[in-house]
């Protein structure tokens, strides 16, 4: 059974793949919002021990598209530039232009005949959380796997608490740094398979390093805060 708040976001998916197929909209911002939409419904669902198969395979077709425009966007143009400039980034932004248009091909096969009426319910096997996880440490799978614990609680208080917007903040900056330390760990899985050559991994290890330590400093006071409130 689907209530007003799932309609509503399943209104704003069918609204944002519509937008991908029929206007051809495939910036960045377009693929985040349709991917978004689908996690906010799964998240809604989760509540109710439910989950929907088509949507959890329109994340997975999304997420290559996803992972290049995070590391053409956003990763690449905040490196120092004299590592851009050793890296040459320039050339391999081309290389992930190339392979975006293939992964786009990808998700337009998949969403052309996908239908919101189609979208099946059915019993999820995972069991929600009798309490909040504790906060994990500088390991990247219990990263990756809190940051989805706190994606699916930010995404409940938006539909279900909108007025406590001190809440929904604190959820919102704690995913979007816990976001940027998995963001940091895929850009880096991804240049070392276009530019082989250690050297240039232990270059953007290295910073990625510092730059993730300080995101999970900041990432632990929010926590912290958001549990004494």
């Amino acid at each position: 059974m689907i209530n007003e708040t799932t309609a509503a976001r399943l209104k704003d998916l069918k609204s944002a793949s519509a937008a991908f197929v029929r206007d051809r909209q495939h910036s960045a911002e377009d693929i985040h919002r349709l991917r978004t939409a689908a996690r906010e419904i799964l998240s809604l669902l989760s509540a109710g021990q439910q989950t929907a198969p088509e949507l959890k395979k329109l994340i997975k077709v999304s997420n290559s598209i996803r992972d290049i425009d995070v590391l053409n966007s956003d990763y690449l143009p905040h490196l120092p530039e004299a590592v851009q400039k050793k890296i040459r980034a320039s050339l391999l932004r081309e290389t992930l232009q190339r392979r975006r248009k293939k992964e786009l091909k990808k998700l337009t096969a998949y969403l052309q005949p996908f239908s919101v009426s189609d979208i099946r319910l059915t019993k999820s096997k995972k069991q929600a959380p009798a309490a909040a996880p504790a906060v994990p440490d500088f390991k990247m799978k219990r990263l990756h796997q809190y940051r989805i614990y706190i994606k699916q609680q930010l995404y409940i208080a938006r539909n279900t608490e909108p007025d406590n917007q001190q809440k929904i903040r604190r959820l919102s900056r704690i995913k979007d740094l816990l976001g940027d330390i998995h963001d940091n760990h895929n850009a880096l899985k991804m240049i070392r398979r276009l530019l082989p050559g250690r050297k240039y991994f232990t270059l953007l290890q290295a910073y990625n390093r510092k730059e993730n330590k300080k995101k999970y400093h900041k990432a632990g006071i929010l926590i912290a805060q958001l549990a004494n409130h």
